[in-house]
């Protein structure tokens, strides 16, 4: 079965990028998949200090929700994640969450430790929504 992780990143829970999430996940859902939703704007995650431990050990010094998201990235098939634009980029709530992948950047590419997330090919999606609240 098809493990689908869809992460938000809107603060507004019934604006566009929820409903354009939710018309994706129904559809997952016909064709079988497990689903697994999160909201950026509920996890508790700290912004990237920048202070390069992850570059130098594979593990940020950061204690936060991020280690169980990295559970869930780990065991997702498919990963969406789904943001408003704001000023021509995602919301800072997924931003936050984003920049923390780094961490298994590092790893991986840079230090060439064992991968944080197990190994496997993923699939991912990307949904934004942009424009007035009215229109």
């Amino acid at each position: 079965m098809l493990k689908v992780l869809a992460i938000t990143g809107s603060p507004r829970p019934k604006g566009h990028t929820a409903t354009l999430l939710s018309a994706f996940l129904q559809g997952a859902e016909t064709g079988g998949a497990q689903l697994k939703q999160i909201d950026a704007c509920k996890l508790r995650i700290h912004g990237c200090t920048g202070c390069n431990v992850c570059g130098q050990t594979g593990q940020c010094i950061l204690q936060d929700d991020m280690s169980s998201v990295f559970e869930l990235l780990g065991e997702a098939d498919l990963i969406v994640l789904a943001s408003p634009l704001y000023f021509m980029g995602i919301s800072g709530q997924l931003k936050l969450l984003v920049d923390r992948c780094q961490t298994c950047w590092n790893r991986r590419y840079r230090l060439k430790l064992p991968a944080l997330l197990p190994p496997k090919k993923r699939r991912g999606y990307f949904l934004c929504t942009g424009g007035a609240p009215n229109r």
